[in-house]
């Protein structure tokens, strides 16, 4: 090993000859979950923000009409407890996500500063 160049290693990009079984265990234990399982929390986080664009869009367009009678302000009052409501939930879901991760890395010696 102590004359392989820094070429003779393969891209890091790449998984080479890795069989893809091989890959999916080796993220699961370096971050606590498969490949595929990232991904779909980041489709989660994705369209959760989605969601929260979509309460503020209506909000604003709401409000776009000068002063807001008591139904408008009504229907703003619901779309901020929803909005709330989703960021609150999300916020608490991606913080185990974001435990999960750590604790994994953690484990196989990967230095990890998490702060709550």
């Amino acid at each position: 090993m102590a004359n392989q160049t820094l070429h003779s290693f393969p891209h890091p990009h790449s998984a080479g000859d890795i069989p893809q079984e091989a890959l999916g265990e080796a993220v699961k234990r370096t971050l606590g979950a498969y490949p595929e399982d990232i991904v779909d929390r980041m489709r989660t986080a994705s369209d959760v923000l989605e969601w929260m664009s979509d309460i503020f869009d209506d909000i604003h367009n709401d409000t776009k009409s000068g002063r807001p009678d008591a139904v408008i302000l009504s229907r703003i009052l619901r779309r901020l407890d929803r909005g709330k409501y989703l960021a609150d939930d999300f916020a608490n879901l991606v913080d185990c996500w974001r435990g999960e991760m750590a604790d994994a890395a953690k484990a196989v010696g990967i230095k990890c500063e998490v702060s709550a």
